[in-house]
């Protein structure tokens, strides 16, 4: 009986180490994203200056 007890804690343990394991690999592949998605942002702020500057530079002539 002892034996059964004692395969059945190197079960549950091996199963509680594969869950971290498996949590701690998403929470790598989010952290790769982060550069991702900071490049995403940076490009739409530079889009949405560009658009500003076009509309200062309208708005320059017309008063121009």
């Amino acid at each position: 009986m002892d034996k059964n007890a004692a395969y059945e804690k190197i079960v549950v343990d091996a199963n509680a180490l594969i869950s971290s394991l498996e949590a701690n690999i998403s929470a790598i592949k989010e952290y790769k994203e982060i550069p991702e998605k900071i490049n995403e942002l940076i490009t739409k702020k530079e889009e949405y200056l560009e658009q500003i500057l076009c509309n200062i530079e309208s708005i320059s002539e017309i008063l121009g």
